[in-house]
């Protein structure tokens, strides 16, 4: 009976070394997916937020539009302040604002984006139609010259936009 115990244990059992490298491939596996999966979650937070923007894009253009004028606020947010953002755990704030035929509003993203803006600029022309500029704005960036935050899309990432935008 105890060579029959012994050869089932030999062929079911592990050894340590199989065990640790058993261990050691799941560690390396983890190690490298939760940082693909944290980038991935903030391109989409940063997408969603994008999103939101251009639906306030509809409501400022359609506004414009039929008053020749921008409205008052958006989002809960008057024109010329900074709110508290509630809409996106990772949006600290949002701001609003507008002069003459320009309008722009953005995002205050948290630390885990770089601290930056996610903004909007909307001009309305003389013939009735808008350019939309989109863009990021980190800490040691002018506004428009460079889009430095993480996970930022790149279908929104424009350059060279006018400096005084004032976001802050």
């Amino acid at each position: 009976m105890t060579k029959v115990f012994n050869y089932i244990k030999s062929k079911i059992a592990f050894t340590m070394i199989e065990l640790m490298i058993a261990i050691s491939i799941i560690g390396i596996i983890t190690a490298i997916s939760v940082p693909i999966y944290k980038s991935s979650m903030r391109r989409t937070n940063i997408t969603k937020m994008v999103n939101k923007l251009s639906t306030f894009k509809i409501e400022l253009t359609d506004a414009y539009s039929s008053t020749h004028a921008w409205p008052a606020a958006i989002n809960g947010s008057t024109a010329g302040t900074t709110s508290s953002n509630s809409f996106f755990a990772d949006a600290t704030n949002f701001r609003y604002q507008f002069a003459d035929n320009k309008a722009w509003l953005g995002y205050k993203l948290s630390s885990d984006y770089g601290s930056g803006w996610l903004f909007l600029v909307i001009i309305a022309e003389d013939d009735d139609s808008f350019n939309v500029h989109c863009g990021a704005l980190s800490g040691d960036c002018t506004l428009g010259s460079c889009n430095s935050l993480p996970n930022f899309p790149a279908a929104c990432a424009e350059t060279g936009l006018d400096a005084s935008y004032g976001l802050e």
